[in-house]
C-alpha cells in the first residue's frame, strides 16, 4: 500500500477507527508536505 493509499484508508475511517480531528490534522499535514512521503518504496 503506498502512502497515499494509506491515507486515503484513514481519512475513510475517520469517525469509525479514528478521531475526526485527530484525522483532519493529519490529512493538513500530508497536504501540506509536513509528512514525509519516501519516493521509493522497499
Amino acid at each position: 500500500m503506498s502512502p497515499f493509499e494509506a491515507k486515503e484508508a484513514i481519512v475513510k475511517s475517520a469517525g469509525s477507527d479514528f478521531d475526526p480531528k485527530v484525522v483532519e490534522a493529519f490529512a493538513v499535514c500530508f497536504r501540506q508536505g509536513y509528512v514525509d512521503v519516501p519516493e521509493v518504496l522497499g
